[in-house]
C-alpha cells in the first residue's frame, strides 16, 4: 500500500519546527557562525528536495553532517 503524500506546507512546517535544532547542530560542527548558518540553510533545502514523506530530525541532521564531514 502506498503512503499518502505529505503536503508541501506540512513538510515545510515540519522542517521549520526543527530549524533551531538544525542551526545548533551546524554551529556545533562549523567554527565560523556564518558558514554554519549556510550549512543549516543548505541542509534544510536538501531535506525539502527529498520525496514527500514526514521529515525526521535524523534526516535533517544527516544532511548537516553530509555537508560538513569529509
Amino acid at each position: 500500500m502506498a503512503m499518502p503524500d505529505a503536503s508541501p506546507a506540512a513538510t515545510l512546517d515540519e522542517l521549520l519546527s526543527q530549524a533551531a535544532w538544525v542551526r545548533r547542530l551546524a554551529r556545533s560542527q562549523v567554527a565560523d557562525p556564518h558558514a554554519a548558518d549556510d550549512v543549516a540553510q543548505e541542509a534544510m533545502a536538501r531535506a525539502l528536495e527529498r520525496p514527500p514523506e514526514p521529515l525526521s530530525r535524523f534526516q535533517v541532521g544527516e544532511e548537516v553532517l553530509d555537508l560538513v564531514l569529509p
